[in-house]
This record gives C-alpha cells, structure tokens and sequence, in this order.
C-alpha cells in the first residue's frame, strides 16, 4: 500500500526528524529478511552528510516499503557516527527488523537501544520478543515483570501482560500461563488478544487436562466471541474438534450468557443470529430481553416476527419492572407501521403512551411518525394537527423542535408563507441558544424572501453570519446575502499551506509543562523513529491530560496533524472541539481550523487524481465526512476506505478506467481509494451537467434515486435538500456542502454559486 507522503525540511534538527517523512496513512511494509554488509552501506554517501538527514532519509525509504535501502542507510549511520544516539536509534529500528523476520541476532540491536531512557518500555517489550526467539524464556519473563513493574502507566501494560502469559506457555508452565489469562481477560475483556487468550486457554487447559479451566475457556469464548476472524475461526475449529461432542454440547449457556452472546451477534450486525441465540423465545420473561429480540428481528427486517415478539412484551404491561421496556417497543411498533405504512400500528401505539407515559418521548416521536404517515399521504391538515399536539403535550425539546420544523415546512411547501413564517421564527424566540437556531432562522429569512420582505430577509440572514459558526446554514446565509446583493463573491484571502506566519504558528516550541511529561517524551522519541501510530496513543493521553487547557491541547493536536495522522486529529477535535463549529468558529485560531479541515489531504489528491476526476477541494470534503480521513474505514453496510466506495462500485470503476487487476481490499488503498472515488465523483458531476448539491446527494443515494427525485421536485437548491427522502443523505449532503466551503475559504479559493 502506498503512503501519502509530505517533507518539510527545516533548519533545527528536531523539527527535521519529526516531520520530513511523515505520512498521512501509514502502511505496514512487507515482511521480508534482510542481510546488511559494511561495504555495502559505504556506497550510500550522499544520503549521510550528517546523521539527522541520514535518519531521516532512511525512516523515509521504510515508510515508502524500500527496507533494503533504509537499512543500508541505519548501518551507515552505525560506521559513521558511532558515538551518537543516531546509532543508538539506528540499532533500534534494525533490532525491530531483525524482530520482524524472526532473527536471534535482534537481541544485539535491542540490547543496544535500551539506552533510549524515554522509551525504554517499547525497548523492553521488543527485547523480550527477542529473547522468546532465542528461546530464552526465563530472561523473557524477566523483562516483562520490569516492564509490569517499572512502567505501571505504560500504554504497553496490555500487550506486555498477554505476551508474558504467551512466554508461560513456552516455556510449557500452562499453570502458571492459564492463571495469568485469566487475570488478563478480566482486566482487558475488550482487548483484541482476549480471543487468543481464549484459544490458548483451551490449548493449556487440554494438556493440562484441567476441565474446568476448559469449560470457562469455551464458554467465556463461544459468549463473547462467537464471531471470528477467519484465521481465528480455523484454529478454534481445530482445537473443538479435540473435544468430544458430548462435553461441547454439555456446555450450556445460561439465560445471561445466552443474551450477551445474542448481542455479540447483533453488533456484528447479524441480526438473525442474535435472536437465534437467545433460545426458546416461548419461555422468555425477562421484558429487556423480549425488547431485544424484537428489536434484532426489526433490524433484519423481520416485521411481522418482531411484531409477534412486542406482542408477548406488551403482556407485561401490568408488571412495573418492564415499563422501560414497553415504553420503548411501543415506539418500535409504531417505527414497523411507519417503515410498512401501517398507520394502525402507528395509531395502537400512540394511544397506549397516552395511556402509560403521555408526555413521555417515546410518544413524541410516535406522534412525530404519525404525522409523517399523514404527509405522506398529503392529509396536510391532520399532520398540522397532531404536530399541535406535539407542542402542547410533549416535554422533550428536541421532539418539540422536530414537529414545529415540520409544520413550518407543510406551510412553507403549500405556500403559506406568513404562516411559515411564523413558525419559523418560534424556536429562535423560544430557544435561543438552541441547536438548530440556525436552521430556523435561515427558512424564517427564506420565507421573507418569498414575501418580497428582502431587507428583512438580508437583515435575519446577517444575524446567522455574525453568529459565526461553520456549518450548512451560515454557508447557505452568506449564498442568500450574495443572491440578494447580486454581488459576485469575492474570495477571502486564505493562508496557503506554506505561509510562513501559519508554519511558525504551528511549530512553535511545546510549553515545558508538556515537554516534561512522560508521554510527550516517549512520543517526541517514537516520531523520529517512524512510530506514529504508537506516538499518537501517547498524545492521546496528553490530550485527555489537558482537555480543559484549550491552549495546551491545540499544541498536542498540532503535533498529531504534524505526523500526518488526521484521522486521529479529526477524532480528537470532534471530541474536544466540537462546540467551535457553532458561534466559536468565528474566532477560532486558524491553527483549529486547519486541524478540522486539514488542507494537506487537498494537496495530496490535487497531485495525485487522473483526469476526469472532481474538484480535489470537493474529494477531500466527501473524504472528511465518509471515513473521517480512516482509510481503514468499513461500514456497516461495506463500504471500504477513506471514500467509501462498495466493493461492487468499485469492481465496475476499476473496470470502466481500466485499473486491473482489482480486488475489494484494494479500496482500503488510499491512492485506490481516492482515485476511484474522484472519478466516480467526476462521473456523477458530468451526469447533472455540473450541479455540485446533486452530485454529493448521488454519491450518498446513487444517481438514480436523485435523479427521481430532481424530475418530481423541481425546486430551488436549498429546498431540494430539505425535501431529501432520506435522512442520512440529507444531513450527510449538508455536511458535505460545509467541508466543501470551509476548505475552500481556508484555502482562499473562491466559492461557487450553488444555490
């Protein structure tokens, strides 16, 4: 897999190490043996005029997946500057490599790089590996306990504590090794070795011929585990088939065991499984439980089972324990007759919460699907009437705010306008720092436009802009105030990528109460070495660290973008961050800004598409809002990669530009990815003659839902995505259309007309 590579060679060696090499999404390269001669790395001269270009050059050919030259240039930096640690760090990564291809000569290296004090515990958690190689479990062992006892606070404590059980089991003391899997699951029951754990368990337990550690394993591991890799389901097949029949069949769940491994499958998303495995679904009692199941087969699409299950659930009305329960299958049976235009159930379920919890949320969105229902089948008047009932009933303000929406748009779309009007302008009044303030405002604005009100439309349009936030509607304002004006947008000066005042505000030197903490430590060592997925883990727990000190955690983000890991700098800013996307964004330093939209990710595709594809601006926004810049990222539906793409879109893209030979994991390539994903993007835009809103809408829906739904509607822009079918291509059209001008303004382009 290739990598997104981006150098900035600047003059203090720190900064050299840290960031010229660094890749966006890193690539693990290719196992392979190696054998360095002294000679040899003489030859390499240019690349070592001294030991930081020399280390950084060598860091760079093994992110690039050329190990050979990276080591020829590591043994260099060994003959050359032998009194450093550059050949300190230099006999760690050829230690690593060694490790990697199973060679006993990796305990010179390691052994060597124990003098890198800052991360001595990554050093020790290799060199044990290295002597588990050697057959030397005892000095493994050892090496374990100092990590355990030494580094308590380690991120490695984990891994360190199931490879010593792992090193138990070499050196065939199963006892001691089951007893320590067991403390290790308890600890970590979400770890990614826990089913390892497990198969070794078993493994020990059989030869050790103790039953009931093999009784726990299979249980513990048939519970919370059922699903597998494919690799993992193979060997626990294999170690089944050792056991007779009779002792598998004789391990019985109990009800609780039963239900955890039913929400194993359904999390999974198999939802057929999950229900299959609560067993006799007759003799169920428990209302959670009975929920549940209805709630799997609801999800397989199993109507009229799931509906036949909150029958039985709602026998239990009468038994106060289950009312939560109740509360919420009503609410489901009501979602069956929407999704089947049943609008009985709607109704059966709406009077029961009138009954049991009138003001209650659950009734609210009951009554919300039943005004739905109502609209659909064009009875106006009644779905005015129910989302009445909303406003004076229900006392959940997000339910409130969905059924006055609604009614503003029924009188809206039948040309009511002052009635809209009115409603639009309600929840600003009522709630004025409501979430959706914006979006209320801008139809309030919309429908003085309509009115031929269009100072006062200009004059509600300003109040959004000059809240400052950066979503959908502050875009959509500034496109209203333009159209209004009819005045040509003028793009905003930005500040290009390599602006010297941007690249100093974001290099500028840590605070020393940072640069004294263990993990900025460990990490500033683990990003020269080319570490960065273990470097950003340690800057993650600075993050947490200093969460509420806004200054110090835009300089630890700052040193995650650096490293080319957006995907975790997105995901910390959406955690830390989030409220700067409202009235915050306005003066937010350009340092946020360019963390949440990075401009990197556009220069990288801008170099890299071929012809025919979209707008790079445009890529790196569908980029952003499918994976979050993941590009492992999978959908429950399957779609792969930082764009997103279906196997089988894929399979005919990769087929239409003639990329062969092409398999569905080539789409977790970001270079794949992005191609395929720019074409097709180019593809839609070509098909609706240009028009940006409908080529995100198709992207997301497919071209032929929005094609029908251009011919049945036509409308202004902003009112075709309101009237968006669907809700998850409506709101991801939204978003999509706000990355789309935030990049564009940070980057100083001028914005389209799209409205």
């Amino acid at each position: 897999m290739k990598t997104i590579l981006f150098s900035n060679i600047l003059s203090f060696f720190f900064i050299i190490i840290l960031f010229s090499a660094t890749t966006i999404f890193a690539s693990k390269p290719e196992e392979s043996s190696f054998v360095i001669h002294e000679k040899e790395a003489m030859k390499e001269d240019k690349e070592c005029r001294n030991p930081i270009s020399c280390f950084s050059t060598a860091i760079f050919y093994m992110e690039e997946g050329r190990r050979e030259k990276g080591l020829l240039l590591l043994k260099k930096i060994e003959l050359l500057y032998p009194f450093t640690t550059w050949k300190t760090r230099a006999a760690y990564i050829q230690g690593r490599e060694l490790l990697r291809a199973g060679s006993p000569e990796s305990l010179l290296y390691l052994e060597e790089a124990m003098a890198l004090t800052s991360i001595r515990d990554y050093v020790l958690l290799d060199l044990a590996m290295a002597y588990r190689l050697a057959d030397k479990n005892e000095e493994a062992l050892a090496l374990y306990s100092r990590l355990l006892d030494e580094y308590g606070e380690s991120l490695l404590r984990e891994k360190a504590l199931f490879e010593r059980s792992m090193a138990l089991i070499d050196a065939a003391n199963c006892l001691a090794a089951i007893k320590q899997l067991e403390d290790f699951i308890e600890e970590f029951p979400g770890s990614e070795f826990v089913p390892d754990a497990m198969l070794n368990m078993i493994q020990c337990a059989i030869k050790s011929n103790r039953e009931a550690e093999i009784n726990y394993s299979i249980k513990k591991l048939r519970t919370f585990y059922p699903i597998l890799p494919h690799d993992k389901e193979e060997e626990a097949n294999e170690i089944l088939s050792t056991i007779s029949d009779a002792k598998v069949a004789a391990l019985a769940f109990s009800k609780e065991e039963r239900y955890e491994r039913s929400k194993a499958f359904y999390k999974h998303g198999m939802f057929k499984q999950a229900v299959d495995s609560l067993g006799p679904l007759s003799t169920m009692k428990d209302g959670s439980v009975i929920y549940f199941a209805a709630k799997a087969l609801f999800r397989a699409r199993k109507y009229s089972e799931a509906r036949f299950m909150l029958r039985k659930l709602f026998i239990l009305k009468n038994e106060g324990e289950h009312i939560s329960a109740i509360l919420d299958g009503y609410r489901l049976l009501a979602r069956i007759g929407r999704r089947t235009g049943n609008g009985a159930l709607i109704n059966e379920a709406e009077r029961a919460l009138n009954e049991l919890a009138p003001a209650g949320k659950q009734r609210g969105m009951v009554l919300l699907y039943r005004g739905g229902d109502y609209e659909d089948r064009k009875r106006y008047n009644k779905a005015l009437t129910i989302y009445r009932t909303i406003f004076s009933e229900i006392e959940s303000s997000n339910i409130v705010a969905n059924a006055l929406w609604r009614s503003a748009w029924i009188r809206y779309r039948m040309g009511k306008y002052k009635a809209a009007m009115r409603d639009f302008a309600s929840y600003p009044k009522k709630f004025p720092n409501g979430y959706r303030y914006s979006d209320f405002l801008y139809w309030r604005g919309r429908c003085e436009e309509k009115l031929g009100k269009r100072k006062k439309a200009k004059a509600t349009y300003r109040k959004i802009v000059e809240r400052g936030g950066a979503g959908y509607y502050n875009y959509a304002a500034l496109e209203r105030l333009d159209k209004i004006s009819r005045k040509k947008k003028k793009a905003k000066k930005g500040v290009p990528l390599n602006d010297v005042k941007k690249k100093a505000a974001l290099l500028e030197i840590m605070p020393p109460q940072i640069t004294a903490e263990r993990a900025y430590r460990a990490a500033e060592e683990l990003l020269i070495l080319g570490q960065k997925k273990e470097a950003v883990s340690e800057l993650e727990v600075l993050a947490k660290k200093y969460a509420k000190n806004e200054l110090f955690l835009i300089k630890i983000i700052g040193l995650i973008y650096r490293s080319g890991e957006f995907h975790k700098t997105y995901m910390i800013v959406q955690n830390y961050f989030s409220h700067i996307y409202g009235g915050a964004w306005k003066d937010a330093p350009y340092e946020i800004k360019t963390l949440a939209f990075p401009l990197p990710v556009v220069s990288y595709v801008e170099k890299r598409q071929p012809s025919g594809s979209a707008d790079p601006y445009l890529v790196a926004a569908v980029m952003r809002e499918e994976s979050a810049f993941d590009p492992m990222a999978l959908s429950p539906a399957g779609a792969m990669g930082l764009m997103q793409i279906m196997p089988e879109t894929g399979k005919y893209l990769a087929k239409k530009y003639k990329k062969r030979p092409f398999h569905k994991d080539h789409l977790f390539d970001p270079d794949t990815s992005i191609r395929l994903g720019g074409l097709y993007l180019g593809q839609l835009k070509r098909r609706f003659k240009g028009d940006i809103v409908y080529t995100i809408a198709s992207y997301n829906a497919g071209p032929t839902a929005v094609a029908r739904w251009v011919k049945k509607n036509r409308m202004e822009k902003d009112e075709f995505i309101e009237t968006i079918p669907y809700n998850e291509t409506r709101a991801y059209t939204k978003r999509v259309l706000r990355s789309y001008s935030q990049y564009l303004k940070l980057a100083g382009k001028e914005i389209p007309d799209l409205f």
